[in-house]
């Protein structure tokens, strides 16, 4: 755990974290994008790099040390440029940003900013499921990812307005705890989903190439 000016601290249960380990971790989750990258060398475009950007962000952001809610937004910038261009590349997004949007609600924490916050969750996620389905002409989630986002800005209202009127001072921790762990879960769905997109992507082009190859030599031979 870590705070403020890299305040570290200890867990009591659980094995505490050091920089070198996740230093590890981080490198190991990024290797497999970069190596693709790396692979396809000068046939690689303009949206291969940034789909390796957005997935060495998410690495960074999954296993780094010291990390901020706000770094989310290194993967969510790159992919929003995507989302306009390829379907699968929308569906992560709004999974993604969704879960990243109201994860950096609980910053703003004067009460004075509640209807603030719900307005602007409810208007970006809405905007942005719309303006998507509109730009690729079909839906793009599925049923489990339709529950999975739907309820986000319920964990808003529930932050603002519910655990107050339910709970009163009790439990302080639990809007935040609830927060937390359910916008986890969409991120580490989106590291997992990504990777998956672009490998299977990956061996998809390199497919291609190598029909493409035989179909060349078949030519020339004739």
């Amino acid at each position: 755990m870590t705070g403020g000016l890299v305040q570290e601290e200890n867990f009591l249960i659980l094995p505490t974290p050091t920089p070198a380990v996740t230093f590890i971790l981080t490198f190991v989750a990024m290797l497999p994008a970069l190596w693709c990258l790396l692979r396809k060398g000068s046939s690689a475009n303009s949206k291969d790099f940034v789909r390796c950007i957005v997935l060495c962000a998410l690495s960074s952001f999954m296993f780094g040390w010291h990390v901020h809610e706000k770094a989310i937004l290194t993967a969510i910038i790159p992919l929003c440029v995507l989302a306009a261009t390829r379907a699968e590349d929308a569906r992560v997004f709004i999974i993604l940003s969704g879960a990243g949007q109201t994860a950096l609600s609980p910053l703003l924490h004067p009460d004075n900013l509640s209807s603030l916050k719900l307005l602007l969750s409810l208007a970006y996620m809405l905007s942005s499921i719309l303006v998507l389905t509109n730009q690729h002409g079909r839906s793009l989630l599925r049923l489990h990812e339709w529950l999975y986002v739907v309820p986000l800005p319920l964990l808003t209202i529930y932050e603002v307005v519910l655990h107050k009127l339910l709970l009163g001072d009790k439990l302080p921790f639990l809007p935040l705890a609830l927060t937390s762990v359910y916008c986890a879960v969409g991120v580490t769905y989106c590291w997992i989903l990504y990777y998956f997109v672009y490998l299977q992507n990956d061996t998809r082009d390199r497919t291609t190439g190598d029909k493409l190859s035989r179909q060349r030599l078949r030519h020339k031979q004739s």
